[in-house]
């Protein structure tokens, strides 16, 4: 198991040290204040905006629902972020990069939305030649606002008013050198762009907190799918599959196979994160399938003590759903259901 490990983190260096082959970091180079550490002066503050709603390169729409503080958990990067509370309308905080070369970036941003409060939270670029680009955080978000190309995070909204804060991000091109619109934005009860009979309802939805702004040169795109892709099997490397349901044996085999002809091949950039997303979903089951396995393992280890050291009525009831458990997970086609179907069988015949 070790070198198992081992392995892995080599896999990861390697993965690593391509990307930054792939992506030159130039953040500081053209973002101001990209993760809201500078107030006035030298010294960063919680109410730095001046009359015309601009916080330290940020423009903010309504600055009376904005706050700059340190009120988030250890996701957050360095010491301060940015938010917004309150009734809000059609918010945004944004940036004009000026000047940006051709190229084709990625932008990206952490954020936390509270439970029960989603509205339309996105990152969003752009500019009048390219149009604009948003990232919803979830896609539970209530509308979606014309003149925006979307995507989803897919994040689940479970945010406690500090944390924890997810990743979003954006990839787009420029042609020419160009300004580009970089930020934030969000649509509350008083929008005038949405659906009013439904925001209406919501009160206070449509809050945010935001920090660690990054911008990259994509230096060669394909190389930086490619790592994309890699990483994906690096994750499925580090699973054990003598620990897991049979069924999935196959299936991870597959979908290296799969890793290998996107790497191999020209396939679209809608295809490649089609594929990342799938994979992250089956790295979460057999996170859960392991698990299921271990506990598995534990209840038939405790119902052979059972029956091997302790004299008590019912044996031949616990022998019975050892082996009806036993039946459900020796096919070789068994995932975590059919592994949680026996957790609950065994289970059962171990308290009865």
């Amino acid at each position: 198991m070790k070198t198992k490990l081992l392995m892995l983190m080599l896999f990861c260096l390697s993965i690593g040290l391509q990307q930054v082959q792939a992506l030159q970091d130039v953040t500081e180079t053209y973002i101001i204040n990209p993760s809201f550490e500078e107030g006035d002066g030298d010294i960063p503050t919680y109410w730095g905006f001046d009359s015309a709603g601009v916080f330290k390169g940020w423009y903010v729409s309504h600055p009376a629902i904005s706050y700059n503080n340190d009120e988030a958990d250890d996701t957050k990067t360095g010491t301060y972020i940015f938010g917004i509370w309150g009734n809000s309308a059609d918010y945004e905080v944004s940036q004009i990069i000026q000047n940006l070369p051709a190229g084709t970036y990625l932008l990206s941003c952490d954020m936390t939305v509270p439970t029960n409060n989603m509205t339309t939270q996105r990152l969003f670029a752009g500019n009048a030649t390219i149009g604009y680009k948003a990232q919803y955080f979830a896609e539970s978000s209530l509308d979606t606002v014309p003149g925006e190309e979307y995507s989803y995070a897919g994040h689940e909204v479970d945010g406690n008013g500090g944390g924890p804060l997810k990743p979003l991000s954006i990839i787009l091109t420029l042609d020419q050198a160009d300004s580009l619109v970089i930020g934030v934005r969000t649509n509350g009860s008083r929008t005038a762009i949405c659906d009013t009979a439904v925001f209406n309802k919501l009160g206070g939805a449509g809050w945010f907190k935001i920090d660690n702004f990054q911008l990259s040169l994509i230096e060669d795109l394909d190389a930086y799918y490619d790592d994309m892709v890699r990483a994906e099997v690096a994750w499925l490397d580090s699973f054990d599959v003598d620990l897991l349901p049979l069924g999935y044996a196959p299936i991870i085999d597959s979908v290296k196979i799969q890793a290998q002809t996107l790497i191999d091949g020209t396939e679209t950039s809608e295809t490649i994160l089609a594929f990342v997303d799938d994979v992250e979903s089956l790295v979460e089951e057999l996170g859960l399938a392991a698990t299921a396995f271990e506990t598995l393992n534990n209840y038939f280890l405790q119902a052979q003590d059972l029956m091997e050291n302790t004299d008590f009525e019912g044996k031949a009831e616990l022998e019975f759903g050892v082996n009806e458990a036993a039946s459900l997970v020796a096919a070789e086609t068994s995932l975590l259901a059919d592994f949680e179907a026996a957790i609950v069988v065994i289970r059962q015949a171990i308290r009865a």
